[in-house]
């Protein structure tokens, strides 16, 4: 029996779910956290292993083929190094590929045809594939550059102004003692401290605060989230020209945490989308892990253009 195995990993667990050649189901399992940028290739290859190690003995034959799509590996480098760590581990499975999010999600979203995919969860990215198959990324460079629309943008967003209006630039904002009181802090001025060295995750967290502000009727919070929306929604043109695509007609796919859980980020950022000419109603982005396991068959039979989503010197 063949088994293929798709690994979904990020910042909170690794979902992972394997199946036989015909798509059908033969386990799944939810693993912890694996981040390749943040941990030596070794561990991260170790903790692949112990995945594939469990789906085969769950499935009751070895897994054959392997993709893990894994947050922060979308750096050719990092990859790379997982990949060549993971080959020195005794019996582990071949062929395999290492990718970061946004081939999981395009494969997840994508695979029947062109459009683009919109990912909103701890950070964001826009992923548009094209008419001849290839994918064109925009955004989702990391919290410091460019993950706007993401739930840790939205917060970081949220606290500079609360913090600007504690200071009296901008006019009253209840962002100002609601993020105060989410961060622990006296006031808003303070937040700055309380933030030093959080994690995107941590500030994510928050997210459900700005929103519950925004859905009160709070000009300054609605602001954020309107902004937000419109920067995620830039980078989705983007994508979508670079794909040799127009907002017009171009199948439209949400997917990612935050959208997937918050009703009022999903209207928001729908709105920003018609206003960018997206005249398509979205549709709910696919499973990541699907996605993953889309590709591990792809890459074992050698199909196009999936397959070709794993090469290194795609541009990520």
């Amino acid at each position: 029996m063949i088994v293929d195995l798709g690994i979904d990993a990020g910042g909170s667990k690794a979902a992972w779910l394997a199946q036989d050649d015909a798509g059908a189901t033969l386990a799944r399992g939810v693993a912890p956290a694996i981040q390749a940028a943040a941990s030596e290739p070794r561990l991260v290859a170790e903790a692949l292993a112990a995945i594939v190690a469990e789906a085969g003995a769950q499935s009751g034959a070895p897994v054959v083929a392997l993709v893990a799509g894994i947050a922060g590996a979308g750096v050719v480098a990092v990859r790379r190094a997982v990949r060549d760590a993971y080959a020195r581990i005794p019996g582990a499975a071949s062929p395999m590929a290492i990718v970061g999010d946004c081939e999981v999600a395009a494969a997840a979203c994508l695979w029947a045809g062109s459009g683009v995919a919109l990912w909103s969860g701890t950070g964001s990215f826009c992923i548009a594939r094209g008419k001849d198959g290839s994918l064109q990324r925009a955004g989702g460079r990391g919290l410091l550059l460019d993950d706007r629309g993401g739930a840790a943008s939205i917060v970081l967003a949220a606290a500079r102004l609360a913090v600007e209006c504690d200071d009296g630039v901008h006019g009253a904002t209840a962002l100002t003692p609601a993020l105060a009181t989410a961060f622990a802090v006296s006031r808003a001025r303070e937040l700055g401290r309380a933030m030093r060295g959080l994690e995107p995750r941590a500030l994510a967290e928050r997210l459900p605060v700005v929103l519950a502000i925004a859905g009160g009727g709070d000009a300054a919070a609605r602001g954020v989230i309107a902004a937000e929306c419109d920067a995620l929604a830039s980078r989705a043109v983007a994508a979508v020209r670079r794909a040799g695509l127009a907002p017009a007609g171009c199948e439209v796919f949400l997917g990612g945490g935050a959208l997937a859980h918050h009703d009022a980020l999903r209207d928001a950022l729908s709105h920003a989308l018609r206003a960018k000419g997206f005249d398509r109603v979205p549709h709910a982005g696919g499973d990541a892990v699907l996605g993953a396991v889309r590709l591990a068959r792809a890459l074992r039979r050698r199909e196009s253009p999936l397959c070709t989503w794993l090469e290194d010197d795609r541009a990520a």
